[in-house]
């Protein structure tokens, strides 16, 4: 048994073969609407439709000057440690001086209260020192913060493949989660069709099948089974399924398609 993929119109059965087919739609593998994270004005647009693209590659900038003066104020705050650094000169400087004070404590030479205020004024310069390290963290925190807003201004490819729609271009301004571009992967190429539930038993998961290209029926790929639904519509009786053609690159997606069984 083998199970054929067709363009219309190639698909032949011999007058002794039984056969049995269905139509299917050739679909990418991804299909992604892209959009910013904000809103803004679209300082650089880097691709055109039909370019291909790389996971990570930059599609289009949004115009962040006022996101790059916040990034380097906040640089400035966050690389400082000045008052990490006094306050830490401060504790050495209590501290010295709570140890001096308790030796001349046990000497009997300094009063109680002057032991007390020393040991107090440590205590107060420990806590300085908590506090400016806290800061300090805040600090680096909302640096952190500007930069991701920083890098929300520009979007890169999630995905490999091409561009298929670009609805905006340079200089237009686009609101947060608004489509830009659409993005299409064809690697790998999909088939799916709804099947009928009593043919359950030709597809299932994993199975290995030969696709035959539509402008040569005599040059097969390899195709197998990667989706068969487990639920099926009340209405048809049928459930999706879908197939992934290997090193197809020459097939397009949305092209009509005959997936055929021929048993003889």
């Amino acid at each position: 048994m083998m199970l054929l993929i067709l363009a219309p119109g190639s698909y032949q059965l011999s007058p002794s073969a039984s056969s049995r087919s269905w139509v299917g739609v050739t679909v990418p593998s991804e299909d992604l609407n892209i959009s910013p994270a904000a809103s803004g004005i679209i300082e650089m647009m880097l691709v055109e439709e039909g370019r291909t693209v790389r996971k990570g590659d930059v599609l289009f900038r949004l115009e962040a000057k006022l996101e790059k003066l916040e990034v380097a104020r906040l640089k400035a705050v966050a690389e400082s440690k000045a008052g990490v650094l006094e306050a830490e000169a401060r504790l050495v400087q209590a501290e010295n001086e709570e140890r001096r004070y308790r030796d001349l404590h046990a000497k009997g030479i300094a009063a109680d209260p002057e032991f007390d205020d020393r040991m107090r004024e440590a205590n107060v310069a420990r806590i300085r020192l908590n506090q400016a390290r806290v800061t300090h963290d805040v600090d680096v925190f909302r640096y952190e913060t500007a930069v991701a807003r920083l890098e929300q201004r520009t979007v890169r490819s999630p995905i490999d493949g091409y561009v298929a729609e670009r609805m905006y271009s340079r200089g237009e301004a686009v609101e947060d989660l608004e489509p830009v571009l659409r993005l299409v992967s064809l690697d790998p190429l999909w088939a799916e069709f709804d099947c009928p539930q009593e043919d359950a038993r030709f597809f299932v998961t994993g199975a290995k099948v030969h696709a035959v290209r539509s402008s040569d029926s005599s040059e097969e790929v390899e195709a197998r089974v990667v989706f068969a639904s487990k639920s099926v519509d009340p209405a048809s009786q049928t459930f999706r399924v879908r197939l992934e053609l290997i090193d197809a690159e020459d097939w397009k997606a949305g092209s009509k398609v005959i997936i055929a069984i021929e048993s003889r």
